[in-house]
């Protein structure tokens, strides 16, 4: 009996399991292409399920929601990559034995439980007699759930339960180091490579620089388990490095599992190079032993054209600023030297020389344990001179073991600390003391070099007083005094607003603050003694981000909004337009709203927007970037309007960040960015002059080169299109997405009679009068316009009807069906029909009927409509419940029906049919709605609009009507749009 019921379990997951990768789980393209996996995890039923996630399997009518039935997506590895497999097991057997007289069934339970007042025991949940599942890998792109335990919903959380995360978020950082070799290779490699890496984790994306010698470029940074499954690559690309000896590179959306991987050492970096296609050097990624206060540091190789070179060996030195400024505390750590077996001791010798001098300048000996690789050690009493040999980067160290007739030496030299993030400051009043609320603003980038020297360019806005002093200061702990460390002052331009210039030989304390965010740039006035903005030096982590890399960020200022703010926050952010016309931004903020609430002063809630500036400017045109929480953002923008491009262009254009207390813009600053996307209209038609006429032939080609594009049943499909297969043309629609293939079921509406069929050569049941009376109407031509299906161009022919482009099929008049809406699929909340005379479809939303039992429940998850469950009585509504609605708009809204685009009216108005909708957040919308866009904390903005433009968000604002009183005498009003004139 138990084999039975292990048996029908097995058969009805395989059958749930089959009728769901029919249906929703994505399909294989027939010759094996498709995209890699971006994470993995498993998919059942249509869902995605992150690595150890559990839950009850839904196995759609009659059966639902198997809740005896437990599933578990366990790690699996397949061709050295990690996947995932879907494991279930029957846990009735597991439920307690209940001594109750009369135990009780709840819904959605399992196992019975005891009368309220009796005490139930414990379900036993064991680990074994899993029941087999067919293999559903998972090429889903979209994230899995970040759950490694089942866990009940969070509550929804509130706008200050938000930030208090965020707050959290911005301050964890984790820090790890790795060493590479080709010791670590398996089997060792024979090289004179070695490379040196710091990786910091934040916000689940794991940031990492590598430094190498010895090699002359990477291909690609693999990361594996300690078992060699790849978890990750990147492949190197020399124009994005700042370095040609460094990787930088960002781990994006790291899973929970690999956050674990990398806290318990699990997780190596291979460098793969031409020379090594399976990887050259290797190293284990562990916690960095100095917590990432690092101030020099040595990356140690053997010679290369030594003929008794140790190859394969390597080592490096992380070397951190005493606390009397004449000291330096150091690790060695060396791999490859000696195999690292046994207890006996290995002699090490250092040595500190200046190669230009050839003079030695401290030597260290140590006997080392065979199965260590490291020690460390103190220099102290350094001599101004030594010192500033290492800060310019002239000393190198060598590390020698085993004996003197066959020792094993590898060195490098000593640099200070090298990474690719990028050290800025924002200047702001928030930050200054006291604090100041005039609107200025200010931003600082520096740049470390490989002798020791600093080059600063600092600009400044709004500053409404002569600028006395320009300077770096450190803030003592103990005394809060300030203390002068450089003054930049002679090198401040009042005419640019901007001071540039090189800072050389450097304390070594103040060099370590300067690396370690202990100093800041403060801007003294005539006006503000104290100073008028300041801000922190800090770091920037590589985040591969193309602005960065343009130049100088734009200063966010409050005195650049229209009218001026007086404001103690400020910001910069980073802008750029690539090749397709799109434009990235970074942005970074600071004092932002710390009025309204302290606890979360250094955390953005607010929005970005970029507009022009014209003569105009009630009637500027914006469009929102980013709504966000912290003190930073990024992204990018795609299709923006010419007009707009153009105002970048000619410098007409700004970005703005408003916040709650300002929702009309609380820091602005001006943006030019040469480019010619605004001409492109010009350039196309230029093109087209002097080309043949675009084929379905071409177009094809082009279809077939997007790697975004389908390749299904012999023919290559455009990246959401949808078609009819060839495999079901009646009761099948199928579409691409992201080179990824989702064929729907017809989703039939229920006809309103006892005795429907289904007519020859369709799909759906109707009644026999509907039968009857659509002979003469139905189409001739009806499966003409599926011919020709590549890449989803439709040839058709003339005929009666309707052809509706959501599931590219033909319906006859009056004819009645759910509408298919990439890449929804079909909505069972609304009905179609085919208007006879207009050939147009106009589709109304289902209306249920009224309820009146306590408890509806809705019988499938797809289904529209809730219903009275068995156990409770209903009352039989009216025949006039059941009515159709209008689809575009709520009840009380409107009484019209939508009538949606078909061929006739396309190539009447020359526009485009819906093909798809936008998602704003949360919600989801159809193209053509127009809304009021929901940002928290700030509720619904009355005054963006937002309208669905083939499944593109537009956000402006509204033009404001033009105003000829005098701007003194502008107001504006809360709750109003648009600013008017004083007294009208």
């Amino acid at each position: 009996m138990l084999f039975f019921a292990r048996c029908v379990v097995c058969l009805l997951l395989s059958a749930a399991a089959a009728r769901a990768s029919s249906s929703l789980i994505p399909i294989s393209s027939d010759d094996g292409q498709g995209t890699k996996d971006i994470v993995p995890g498993c998919s059942f039923g249509g869902k995605y399920y992150g690595m150890r996630e559990e839950w009850h399997p839904d196995l759609g009518e009659p059966f639902g929601i198997m809740f005896c039935i437990r599933c578990r997506c366990v790690q699996t590895s397949r061709k050295g990559k990690v996947d995932g497999r879907v494991s279930c097991k029957n846990i009735k057997k597991e439920c307690p034995k209940l001594t109750c007289p009369n135990p009780v069934l709840s819904p959605k339970q399992c196992c019975s439980t005891c009368p309220e007042g009796a005490e139930t025991p414990q379900l036993n949940v064991s680990t074994t007699a899993d029941v087999g599942l067919p293999h559903a890998p998972s090429r889903n792109p979209l994230k899995p759930a970040e759950i490694l335990k089942p866990a009940p919903l969070p509550k929804q959380s509130n706008d200050e339960e938000r930030m208090e995360k965020t707050a959290e978020e911005d301050s964890e950082e984790d820090v790890y180091s790795v060493l590479l070799t080709g010791s670590q290779m398996y089997p060792p490699v024979p090289t004179a490579a070695a490379a040196r890496g710091r990786l910091t984790l934040w916000r689940k994306n794991l940031h990492y620089s590598i430094q190498f010698s010895g090699m002359t470029r990477a291909r690609v940074v693999r990361f594996t388990d300690r078992l060699g499954t790849v978890l990750f690559e990147h492949e190197v690309r020399g124009t994005s490095q700042p370095l040609p000896s460094q990787v930088c590179g960002v781990w994006r959306n790291l899973h929970p599992v690999y956050v674990r991987y990398l806290q318990r050492s699990m997780v190596y970096v291979t460098l793969v190079t031409p020379s090594w296609p399976a990887g050259e050097i290797r190293g284990k990624v562990q916690s960095d032993r100095v917590g990432g206060l690092e101030t020099f540091g040595s990356l140690l190789t053997p010679k290369a054209d030594d003929a008794h070179a140790w190859l394969g060996a390597g080592g490096e030195a992380v070397m951190v600023a005493g606390p009397d400024g004449t000291s330096v505390d150091f690790m060695v750590m060396f791999k490859g030297l000696w195999d690292g077996k046994g207890n006996s001791l290995v002699p090490v010798h250092l040595q500190l020389t200046h190669p230009g001098w050839n003079i030695t300048l401290r030597e260290t000996h140590a006997d080392i344990t065979a199965q260590y690789n490291e020690f460390a050690e103190v220099w102290t009493n350094l001599t101004e001179e030594e010192l500033g040999w290492m800060m310019r980067g002239e000393l190198r160290l060598t590390v020698t073991a085993g004996n003197l007739e066959h020792p094993r030496e590898i060195s490098g030299p000593i640099t200070l600390r090298q990474t690719c993030d990028t050290i800025h400051a924002v200047l702001s009043g928030s930050q200054a003391f006291p604090v100041t609320e005039t609107g200025a603003a200010g931003s600082a980038i520096f740049h470390l070099h490989t002798n020791g020297s600093v080059h600063y360019q600092i600009s400044t806005a709004g500053l409404r007083s002569r600028v006395i002093s320009l300077t770096l200061e450190f803030d003592e702990f103990h005394t809060g005094a300030r203390r002068v460390v450089r003054d930049l002052t002679s090198t401040y331009s009042p005419f640019y607003q901007t001071a540039t210039g090189m800072e050389e030989e450097w304390d070594l304390l103040d060099m370590h603050s300067f690396l370690h965010s202990d100093l800041w740039v403060n801007v003294i006035t005539e006006e503000f003694p104290s100073g008028q903005v300041r801000g922190r030096i800090e770091p920037l982590v590589y985040n591969g981000h193309r602005a960065r890399q343009t130049g100088l960020p734009t200063v966010l200022a409050g005195v650049n909004v229209f009218p001026p703010q007086r404001t103690g926050a400020a910001g910069h952010a980073w802008l750029s337009i690539d090749g397709d016309c799109s434009l990235h931004y970074e942005i970074l903020v600071a004092g932002l709203n710390r009025d309204v609430d302290t606890s979360v002063s250094a955390h953005l809630h607010g929005f970005a927007e970029i507009g022009e500036m014209t003569t105009d400017w009630q009637n500027e045109h914006k469009m929102v970037l980013k709504s966000f929480y912290g003190s930073k953002a990024m992204g990018q923008l795609k299709d923006i309007d010419e007009e707009l491009l153009s105002h970048i262009d000619q410098g007409r254009a700004y970005i703005q960040v408003s916040t709650k207390r300002r929702p009309f813009g609380e820091i602005r600053g001006h943006v030019q960015i040469p480019n010619r996307c605004h001409s492109r209209h010009n350039l196309y038609e230029e093109e087209e002059q002097h080309s043949v006429a675009m084929t379905p032939d071409l177009e094809y080609e082009r279809v077939k080169e997007d790697p975004n594009s389908c390749y299904f049943e012999g023919e290559y499909h455009g990246h959401g299109s949808t078609w009819v297969p060839a495999y079901d043309e009646k009761c099948s629609t199928c579409k691409c997405q992201k080179s990824t293939v989702i064929c729907d079921p017809v989703a039939c509406p229920q006809p309103d009679c006892y005795n429907p069929v289904i007519p020859e050569g369709e799909c759906c049941p109707k009644c026999p009068d509907e039968i009857q009376n659509n002979q003469a109407s139905r189409p001739q031509q009806r499966n003409s316009a599926v011919k020709g299906r590549k890449s989803g161009i439709i040839v058709q022919q003339e005929t009666e009807g309707c052809y509706f482009d959501g599931d590219k099929k033909f319906h006859g008049y009056d004819e009645e069906w759910h509408p298919y809406v990439p890449p929804f699929g079909y909505i069972k909340c609304a009905i179609c029909v085919c208007e006879k005379g207009t050939n147009q479809v106009t589709c109304n939303r289902v209306r249920c009927p009224v309820l009146r039992c306590k408890n509806p429940i809705r019988v499938n998850p797809t289904d529209c409509c809730k219903q009275c469950p068995e156990t409770e009585s209903n009352e039989a509504p009216r025949t006039d419940d059941v009515v159709k609605e209008d689809w575009r708009h709520e009840e009380e809204d409107s009484d019209q029906s939508f009538v949606w685009p078909t061929e006739t009216t396309i190539a009447r108005t020359g526009t485009k049919t819906a093909t798809g909708g936008c998602r704003f957040g949360k919600d989801t919308h159809r193209n053509g709605e127009s809304w009021n866009p929901k940002v928290p904390p700030f509720g619904v903005m009355k005054c963006i609009q937002c309208i669905c433009k083939n499944g593109t968000a537009d956000c402006r604002r509204p033009k404001c009507d033009k105003l000829n009183c005098n701007p003194i005498d502008v107001v504006k009003e809360d709750g109003e749009c648009c600013p008017r004139c004083r007294g009208k």
